[in-house]
């Protein structure tokens, strides 16, 4: 399925600024099942854009705008293209042995850093053990049961249910961005 997306940001400014110094991550990313056919970003005032990659990958733009000005006005427009997700096979999914070795060598340290947002506490250690979150099955079957409970147990067969298998495909309300439902990760989107 091919989207066109067009995301307009308007500022005001009183009184007039002099300058206006930004970045913007706006450019949809090209990976898995998603891929940027088109992008392009108006600026009003209009200025020179450069841009680069950030360490995770995401295309950023940066300009600056001299002069003093009362209003800017971004204005992105993208063409995207979404295949359709097919869903992973928890079962050949890799062993928690795989992702410390992932994790341990290919540079994921940003993603490892303590949260300063959840803190450990008793409470959260409390829910911890209610959900039974110590490392068992692989780390891909795990998922699924976060949403169904702590008394959850991973579905040993390939074949899903029409709930479960809804919970990987299905768009969140009002949004055109694939997401998980109730506490798994969504997938990258646009």
């Amino acid at each position: 399925m091919i989207y066109s997306v067009r995301h307009v940001t308007k500022f005001s400014y009183t009184p007039a600024v002099r300058e206006s110094v930004m970045e913007v991550r706006m450019h949809p990313r090209s990976e898995a099942n998603q891929r940027c056919l088109t992008f392009e970003l108006n600026l009003k005032p209009s200025a020179a854009l450069m841009q680069y990659r950030d360490f995770l990958g995401n295309i950023v733009h940066h300009f600056d705008i001299a002069g003093s000005h009362t209003q800017l006005k971004l204005d992105a427009q993208s063409t995207v293209e979404v295949l359709p997700i097919h869903e992973p096979d928890v079962a050949h999914a890799g062993s928690w042995e795989e992702l410390d070795a992932m994790v341990a060598t290919d540079g994921y340290y940003e993603m490892m850093l303590p949260s300063t947002f959840a803190r450990p506490s008793n409470l959260l250690g409390d829910f911890a053990r209610e959900m039974e979150l110590e490392r068992r099955f692989t780390p891909l079957r795990r998922i699924p049961c976060l949403g169904r409970g702590p008394t959850a147990r991973p579905r040993l067969g390939r074949h899903r249910s029409h709930q479960q298998s809804a919970m990987w495909r299905t768009p969140h309300p009002g949004s055109h961005r694939p997401r998980l439902r109730r506490s798994a990760p969504h997938p990258r989107s646009i």
